[in-house]
């Protein structure tokens, strides 16, 4: 996993601002957060053919109708992407609710694993190399089933992408390796 820091000052306050508060003009700062992270992700992962995809986590359809737009999607289209990388919208959630869908933020780690299982799918990555991006990793249930999802439809998923990590601690499952600004394997939840 690739993050570019952990989810507390300004970088947590940025990231609520921006989904939240009605704060789409924070969207080229953190574009500029991002880059980085995918400059990196993109120095470590080789491709075995084709380009390296950036796969988003797509925002569920209540948040969408909440927000009137996709967070991580914005962020990333407006990134500077490193060369021979370009972004794949390979997920997609399911037409169907999923399990406790209401709000995950007071969900245990089992039960947001359980809430967030089938609720999307993958199309069009079959044979390619692909890093899930996202926001913001709490217990990583949601990155490790777009991994899941990913691999089951035939693509190769060497790790994920995120603007911020909760520390060990302060969210139920955060796991401790993922508390500097650069770490390169996934949590044991994504594993």
């Amino acid at each position: 996993m690739w993050a570019a820091g952990p989810y507390e000052h300004e970088l947590a306050s940025c990231l609520l601002s921006f989904k939240n508060g009605g704060r789409t003009d924070l969207a080229p700062t953190l574009a500029t957060v991002l880059t980085g992270v995918l400059l990196r992700a993109a120095q470590d992962v080789a491709p075995a053919s084709g380009p390296l995809l950036w796969v988003p986590v797509p925002t569920s359809t209540r948040a969408r109708w909440k927000r009137w737009f996709d967070p991580v999607q914005e962020v990333l289209s407006r990134a500077s992407l490193p060369a021979e990388t370009r972004i794949h919208t390979g997920l997609e959630h399911r037409h169907r609710a999923p399990l406790g869908a209401s709000s995950q933020k007071s969900l245990d780690v089992a039960h947001r694993a359980r809430a967030i299982k089938g609720s999307m799918r993958a199309v069009g990555v079959r044979g390619a190399t692909c890093v899930v991006v996202d926001d913001v990793m709490t217990s990583g249930a949601t990155a490790a089933e777009a991994v899941t999802v990913l691999r089951e439809a035939g693509a190769y998923v060497p790790g994920i992408v995120v603007l911020a990590t909760v520390r060990a601690g302060c969210s139920p499952g955060a796991d401790s390796t993922t508390t500097g600004s650069h770490v390169s394997e996934f949590p044991h939840s994504l594993n």
